[in-house]
């Protein structure tokens, strides 16, 4: 059976995995993730090399936008390092292995069109809660990557830029990283700690419910805007809170009053199905499997 070295880029950790053309894993670890392109490259090679005897093919996600036919990062989101960097051409050049680079947010996307909640949906979107907001658009049984590689990047919806808003773009708006960390704060949290506010939340703490309910209402509308352009069935919401129950809830909740607010909108545009992710963390692995897989047409879609 085919092995395969998965490797998630993110901005603290480098996280890698061995799993088999059916997704299923059998080893992970980490690394730091280094502050200079040196030091990266020295970690890649690194846990490429100590995997190299058992390894079939290297698959990678990370930030940035990636033209995943060569395996070019551009911008790198968090690692501007990574900018320019042609990692498929360097690591299949030095390892003789197919290699496989996509963003990861595309990568959250296919590891739900692959295994997770968005199998067998023709048009599904994946938003992934974090920092900022990352995504990937399955358009057609498609991965939807746009003319330059940025579709699905939904941090940058502007939010009504003559406001003067401290923050006009989305992904600033609805960091998951800064409702954890204002919800900490209301409840008097020396330290952010998300399951501790969802615990309050779900204890009916008004002060926490009412900030549940202006972030949920305020990503209601961006699926609502995002699906009155794509016209898609499913939304999956990933990223760490999506493993609350209460946010899945609070968003579909949110979806239905914005609809009945709008009676042409809910007359003439179906409703999405809210689901969560059905992957957490090995989300990023096996979308970036899928995307090397599907590169030669052996991953397991049925």
């Amino acid at each position: 059976m085919s092995n395969y070295l998965c490797i998630d880029v993110g901005g603290t950790f480098i996280k890698y995995a061995n799993a088999d053309h059916l997704g299923k894993i059998s080893s992970k670890d980490k690394e730091t993730t280094p502050a200079t392109l040196d030091g990266f490259q020295a970690v890649i090679r690194k846990i490429v090399s100590e995997n190299i005897e058992d390894i079939d093919g290297i698959a990678i996600c990370c930030p940035g936008k990636v033209d995943r036919k060569h395996g070019t990062i551009f911008h790198g989101g968090s690692l501007q390092y990574l900018d320019g960097l042609s990692l498929k051409t360097i690591l299949e050049g030095e390892f003789h292995l197919p290699v496989g680079v996509i963003n990861d947010g595309k990568a959250a996307a296919l590891s739900e069109l692959w295994l997770g909640n968005l199998r067998g949906c023709d048009n599904g979107v994946a938003i992934v809660l974090g920092t900022a907001i990352g995504g990937g658009i399955i358009a057609n049984g498609q991965l939807l990557e746009g003319e330059h590689f940025q579709a699905g990047e939904f941090s940058f919806i502007v939010h009504n830029p003559r406001e003067h808003a401290a923050k006009p773009l989305i992904g600033d708006r609805l960091s998951a990283v800064v409702f954890v960390e204002t919800g900490s704060q209301k409840i008097g949290l020396v330290e952010a700690d998300g399951q501790l506010v969802f615990d309050a939340i779900n204890e009916g703490d008004q002060a926490l419910v009412h900030h549940l309910e202006d972030y949920c209402y305020e990503l209601a509308l961006v699926i609502l805007n995002i699906q009155a352009v794509l016209d898609f069935s499913k939304v999956v919401i990933g990223g760490g809170i999506s493993a609350q129950p209460r946010l899945i809830q609070e968003i579909d909740k949110q979806l239905q009053k914005i609809r009945s607010d709008l009676p042409a909108l809910e007359a003439t545009m179906s409703k999405p199905i809210v689901l969560p992710c059905k992957f957490y963390n090995d989300a990023n692995i096996l979308g970036a499997l899928y995307n090397l897989l599907s590169m030669s047409d052996t991953a397991d879609r049925h």
